[in-house]
């Protein structure tokens, strides 16, 4: 089943390893992510595991593992900040073909450092 999802809010956080996404594995297609921030969308650092040492990033993204089409991925927003290990991606590891990607700043693209320990 196809699901197509839409975030409207004025500022949107995303950080300490939290992560929104749309993703497909089998034949399917994944839906589309729409962020509509009328201020900004930031997206900032990683989390660390202490089960086994690792750092997740936060992370936006579209993404296909099978056959399937990627999702869109489309970020409407004055400012969008994304720093410190973060990340917003498209991206496929499997035959289908990754979705887009469309980022809409009217004012500024910031893209921003490394994580802390330097993995991201």
């Amino acid at each position: 089943m196809l699901l197509d999802c839409a975030n409207n809010t004025k500022n949107l956080f995303v950080r300490d390893g939290a992560q929104i996404s749309t993703t497909t594995s089998g034949p399917g297609d994944a839906g589309a992510l729409t962020i509509n921030a009328s201020e900004s969308v930031q997206l900032i650092g990683t989390s660390n595991s202490t089960l086994d040492n690792s750092q997740k990033r936060s992370v936006v993204s579209a993404a296909t593992s099978g056959t399937g089409k990627g999702g869109t991925l489309t970020v409407d927003t004055k400012n969008l900040l994304v720093r410190d290990g973060a990340a917003i991606s498209t991206s496929t590891t499997g035959a289908g073909d990754a979705g887009s990607l469309t980022v809409n700043a009217s004012e500024s693209v910031q893209l921003i450092g490394t994580s802390n320990n330097g993995q991201f």
